[in-house]
């Protein structure tokens, strides 16, 4: 179950935040970041329910707070990344490698992990 679902959800993610770079004007940017947007809000609850229902009760405390910090920190460190992306290979590249990236992790969910 939750597996298919966040697999779905990351792939629709990644393809519409890099859908992204399909607007030409600021008008077609910001339809297409409220379209992603739509994907990327159902990431968050989808994981904190898979939190809630796969962890041991005594390790929920852990994992909800390292899933904040690793989100908190991706805050923090994504526009260092992508100051540097943009610097050496445009704005176009960095709205591409935002939604690219989610990719290998649904290899890595389907394939990579231990079952």
């Amino acid at each position: 179950g939750f597996l298919k679902v966040l697999s779905c959800s990351l792939f629709f993610a990644g393809l519409l935040i890099s859908a992204q770079v399909l607007g030409r004007t600021p008008f077609e940017f910001g339809v297409w970041r409220f379209i992603a947007g739509f994907a990327i809000a159902g990431l968050i609850p989808l994981v904190n329910s898979i939190i809630s229902t796969e962890c041991p009760p005594d390790k929920k405390g852990e994992v909800f707070g390292f899933n904040f910090l690793t989100g908190h920190a991706g805050m923090a460190l994504g526009p260092f990344a992508a100051g540097a992306l943009s610097g050496w290979f445009g704005y176009q590249a960095v709205i591409v490698a935002s939604g690219l990236i989610l990719f290998p992790l649904i290899v890595y969910l389907n394939y990579g992990r231990k079952q």
